[in-house]
This record gives structure tokens, C-alpha cells and sequence, in this order.
């Protein structure tokens, strides 16, 4: 293959992308490449990432020096570090029923491997068209047939189970709760009745709605009452909880399975235990700063969508992911850039992370910006002229 050719043509069609630094994070401002922005791009929900207070706390009150920063092997080998199955079974909390938890290195990683360790050739996957990626990558590992129904179209997936479902023994539901790129929220409560209906096994991955929604912060599942009946619930640590990492709920014979068949648990270095440490701190000694970011970041969510809708913007989603189609790449890079020179970070995102043709600014909502920011972003974007 000609790489630096392939690489021409992304640039010809406004899809190269390039790494930019991230020199500091403190509260809402964000530096890049030298410049300071209130940013609005990043997965860090909850605002955790920028409170160096908090940090300070955590290192006050635990003794660090305890923890290694690596856990040197992987799990299976001599990285069991004891605050990881403590993490564990705190998270195992969160979740009505008999679940556990399995933590992963991240969520990519968790996809990847789960899936296929869970779903083979003779099953058959029913999966929403606007799955991440990892999703995707995981269910062409595991050999499946596939089908993807229309992105929270459920007519469109009945269909798919009323013509497929009966050919297999084994058949599985996979969606996300919150979607990354739409900002919209999976339709669960239907979910739940083709589970019964058409005897299917549910995996949800909820890694934009752990931390921000639900009791604790279970996610969408728990916040819907429905935990309990789904079969794999995939969580993550790197964007709520400004940690790195992810985990696994499920009932204990497919945590034991995973734990001997999951290729990417079994063969990956385990997380440093620091790292660990801090997760298992926020969950269990932050909770009261949890709650309060959590409910700043659904009041300046419902602020935005409201303002946005009064100049006749439109916005896709119901969460504190807004994502703003503009079609054509460069309008929305110009759209990025004209926003970055007035002081806000918003990423312009593009094929292939989204369908051809539908171009977006992606606001991410975080409980560090306050008010005023929503309402002059909005009245700068009000000013421009977007056309989709």
C-alpha cells in the first residue's frame, strides 16, 4: 500500500487528522498547543479531570506509597493487585441481582475481547448501526452473523428478529445506552421486551452514562431500573471518572468464563494499581462531589438544548453529549476554528467516525463550565451561518 498517497487523500477530502498537545487541564480551561480554551470537547462529564484540589485530597488521604505504578504482568499472572478486587466488588454494588465485575484495561480493550469470548460463529448478533467502533471490531472477531438494525429504530430491529432469530440457537442484543456521536439515548425499555419476546441476551456498553446517570451513577441501566436483566453491562473509567480503564458487570459464571477465554484480559499487563486506587477512592469516598457534578451537568445540558432551540439551531441527542450537524467537512472545520479563536475547544468530527455527509461539531457538556459559557457559545453560534 502507498501510505503517503492514502495520506494525500485524506487531506483532499478534509479527513486527515492530526495530534494536537494538551499542555494543562485546571477547571474549565483547557491548554492547547499553547492556547487557552474553555473546553467543550473532552469525555470528562463530571469535571473531575481539572480539579486539582481533589487530586490533592486523594494523595492527602491515601497512602500512595503503597501502590506501585505498574502492575508488571496481567491479571492471571502476578498483577492482582488486592485494590483491583476490591474496585471489583465495589462496583458490584452498583447493580441490583447477582452481578460482578471484571475490570479491563480500558473499554476498546473490554469490547474486544469480551464479545468475541462470549459469541461465536453459531450465534447471531442484532446490533444498533451507530455502535463504536470497538463494538464493531469485537463482533467481526467473534465470527457471528450480524445484522444492524437503523440507529434507535426499533420497527427496524423488530424486523430484523421477526426474519433472523429463529435460524440460531443463541442470539444477542448489542446497543450502547448513551450514544457517543448522536448524543441520544438507546430505546432499553423496548430492549428489554424483544429479550423476552424473542429469547435474546442483552449487552449494553455504557461508557458515556457511567458516572452521569442512574443511582451512584450506575449508568442508564440502573437509572431505568433494568440492571438486574441485562446480561453484560460494559462501564469505563476514563471520561465521568477521569480515570483510565473499564469493567464488566455480569453474573459470576460469565465473569469465571471471561476470566479463562477473554483474550484480551488474559493476555494485557493489568492497571497500574495507583490508578486503580484512585477510581475505587472517587467511588467510595467522593460521593457527595459525584452527586453535585451530576446534577450541574444535567441542569447546564437542559440550559444549552434550551438555548440552542430558541435562535432554531438544530442539535441532535437528549444528554449532555450535543452534537450539531454541518454536512460538508470544511464548514465544520471553519465552524471548529472560528469557535477556537473566540476561546472554546469543540472538535469538528468526521467520516468515519460519523456517516459520509454529516459533519459535526460535537459539544460535549461538563460540570466544570458554568453558565455564561453556555450562553456565549450559543450567541456565537448564532451569529454564524450553519447550514446543514
Amino acid at each position: 500500500m502507498n501510505y503517503q498517497k492514502e495520506l494525500d487523500y485524506l487531506s483532499s477530502i478534509d479527513q486527515k487528522r492530526v495530534l494536537r498537545t494538551t499542555e494543562t487541564r485546571e477547571g474549565k480551561h483547557i491548554t492547547i498547543n499553547g492556547k487557552q480554551l474553555v473546553d467543550f470537547s473532552s469525555n470528562d462529564y463530571l469535571g473531575i479531570a481539572g480539579i486539582s484540589a481533589l487530586r490533592e485530597r486523594f494523595m492527602s488521604e491515601v497512602d500512595i506509597a503503597r501502590y506501585p505504578f505498574s502492575s508488571s504482568a496481567s491479571r492471571l499472572m502476578s498483577g492482582n493487585n488486592i485494590v483491583v478486587e476490591e474496585l471489583e466488588n465495589l462496583l458490584a454494588t452498583m447493580y441490583k441481582g447477582s452481578k460482578e465485575a471484571l475490570v479491563f484495561g480500558g473499554g476498546f480493550q473490554a469490547n474486544v475481547g469480551v464479545i468475541p469470548a462470549l459469541i461465536d460463529k453459531n450465534s447471531v448478533i442484532f446490533a444498533d448501526k451507530q455502535v463504536h467502533a470497538s463494538i464493531i471490531d469485537g463482533i467481526l472477531l467473534s465470527g457471528a452473523k450480524f445484522y444492524r438494525y437503523k440507529h434507535n429504530d426499533m420497527d427496524s430491529l423488530r424486523e430484523l428478529l421477526e426474519k433472523h432469530r429463529a435460524g440460531y440457537k443463541d442470539a444477542w442484543l448489542i446497543t450502547e445506552s448513551i450514544f457517543s456521536m448522536d448524543g441520544d439515548t438507546a430505546d432499553l425499555v423496548t430492549i428489554m421486551e424483544y429479550k423476552d419476546k424473542y429469547n435474546l441476551s442483552v449487552f449494553v456498553d455504557e461508557a458515556h452514562a457511567f458516572g452521569v446517570k442512574g443511582e451512584n451513577g450506575g449508568g442508564v441501566c440502573v437509572e431505568l431500573g433494568i440492571d438486574d436483566k441485562v446480561d453484560v453491562i460494559i462501564g469505563t473509567f476514563g471520561k465521568a471518572l477521569a480515570s483510565v480503564g473499564a469493567f464488566v458487570a455480569c453474573d459470576k459464571v460469565i465473569k469465571e468464563y471471561l476470566i479463562n477465554k477473554c483474550r484480551s484480559f488474559i493476555f494485557s499487563t493489568a492497571l497500574p494499581p495507583i490508578n486503580v486506587l484512585w477510581t475505587k477512592w472517587l467511588l467510595q469516598s467522593s460521593k457527595d462531589i459525584l452527586l453535585e457534578k451530576r446534577a450541574k451537568l444535567q441542569k447546564l445540558s437542559c440550559l444549552f438544548r434550551e438555548r440552542i432551540a430558541e435562535f432554531g439551531l438544530n442539535v441532535l441527542g437528549n444528554s449532555h453529549i450535543v452534537p450539531m450537524v454541518i454536512g460538508d467537512n470544511i464548514k465544520a472545520l471553519e465552524l471548529s476554528r472560528n469557535l477556537e479563536e473566540k476561546g472554546y475547544l469543540v472538535f469538528a468530527v468526521r467520516p468515519p467516525t460519523v456517516p459520509k455527509g454529516s459533519a459535526r461539531l460535537r459539544f460535549s457538556i461538563n460540570a466544570a463550565i458554568e453558565e455564561e459559557d453556555i450562553i456565549r457559545i450559543v450567541d456565537i453560534l448564532s451569529g454564524e451561518r450553519i447550514e446543514a
